[in-house]
């Protein structure tokens, strides 16, 4: 025959474990979405950015990315107040190209 005392110990040990595999879901569903952001520091995280030309003198090209001064290189010729997007980075040279205007 079941007593009182056996009833509650039993739906204790439910109810704790319905709480642990909650947690254990939850930890889970963050991990995998913390796993599928993007990049938001570091270099590859310049990489498809937008950014305005600021100077060109000869080969020596500087633009404004985030608030700050980069000096920059491009296979094609560049003019200041120009949009480009970076398609490089490496240390703190970024490699442009200009941004198609339609």
């Amino acid at each position: 025959m079941l007593t009182v005392d056996t009833v509650l110990n039993v739906l204790s040990i439910l109810v704790i474990s319905l709480g642990s595999l909650y947690l254990i879901i939850i930890t889970c569903y963050i991990a995998v979405k913390a796993h599928q952001k993007s990049i938001v520091s570091g270099e590859e995280a310049l990489i498809g950015m937008e950014a305005t030309v600021l100077t060109v003198h000869h080969d020596q090209i500087t633009v404004r990315l985030l608030g700050e001064i980069w000096q920059a290189q491009a296979a094609v010729a560049v003019r200041p107040h120009q949009r480009v997007k970076i398609i490089k980075s490496n240390g703190l040279l970024l490699t442009i190209q200009p941004i198609e205007v339609r």
